[in-house]
């Protein structure tokens, strides 16, 4: 089973002229971001949550048993500069089929999720709701890091929708060959403002929060895929040979 670690970070002290750095570092990789992190120049965050790239399938084989991280902390301000730094370990990383998962998701703090395609099914639907009317990004990513889930960043890899309060994306049983190990990476973040959604730029509230909720279902079996598909060719066949005749 796949798990992954989630870091929270948090600071009221600092300003866009000594931005706090943080830098986390892995066997195989880094992570970095800022508070406050600025999106568009415009919108500035003093809270922060991100999810630390899991190892592919192939670096997985060549880690060592125990992983370390290493969280590096700096500024160039000569004040002393307080901040809250939190991790944990997402032990629900995975998401399950044909289960709903609810979760939180902000301009600050994007989040994803790993999927894999059960053996028997031929094509997935990929649900999310929500209630709430920000403008938000649902993109599917292979299983590589980085993950880009940043508002200025999800639109680099994959395929993606905009959602209010509604995103629906099927996957099809052959989309498996496009991704390593069967699996995607499910990944979410609410923009700065609503203007891709529906061209307003205007936002009422700095801090913009949106509650969704996921659902991953089957279309199809890939047992009764085939059977269609089979069916569909004989009838085809039959009726070509009574035009022939």
């Amino acid at each position: 089973q796949t798990t992954a670690v989630r870091i929270h970070t948090s600071s009221n002290k600092v300003n866009t002229t000594f931005p706090l750095m943080f830098v986390v570092r892995q066997q195989r990789g880094l992570l970095s971001w800022q508070i406050p992190l600025s999106i568009n120049y415009i919108y500035r965050y003093s809270y922060v949550a991100r999810t630390l790239c899991p190892m592919d399938k192939n670096a997985r084989a060549t880690l060592t048993k125990d992983q370390l991280l290493y969280v590096d902390v700096s500024s160039m301000s000569k004040e002393f500069t307080n901040f809250t730094i939190e991790s944990n370990l997402l032990q629900d990383f995975s998401l399950s089929h044909n289960a709903k998962k609810n979760v939180s998701v902000s301009p600050s703090e994007p989040v994803y999720f790993m999927y894999t395609f059960p053996e028997d099914i031929a094509s997935v639907l990929v649900t999310v709701d929500s209630e709430d009317t920000e403008c938000m990004v649902v993109s599917i990513q292979d299983i590589k890091c980085p993950v880009f889930d940043l508002d200025n960043s999800i639109e680099f890899q994959g395929k993606y929708q905009t959602m209010t309060k509604q995103a629906a994306i099927i996957l099809n049983v052959s989309t498996k060959e496009d991704y390593d190990e069967g699996s995607f990476y499910l990944v979410m973040v609410v923009k700065s403002n609503d203007l891709e959604c529906n061209q307003i730029q205007d936002i009422k509230s700095a801090y913009r929060s949106k509650t969704v909720s996921i659902m991953i279902e089957g279309t199809i079996s890939s047992k009764m895929k085939n059977f269609i598909i089979n069916n569909s060719l004989f009838a085809v066949t039959f009726y070509s040979l009574n035009i022939d005749v």
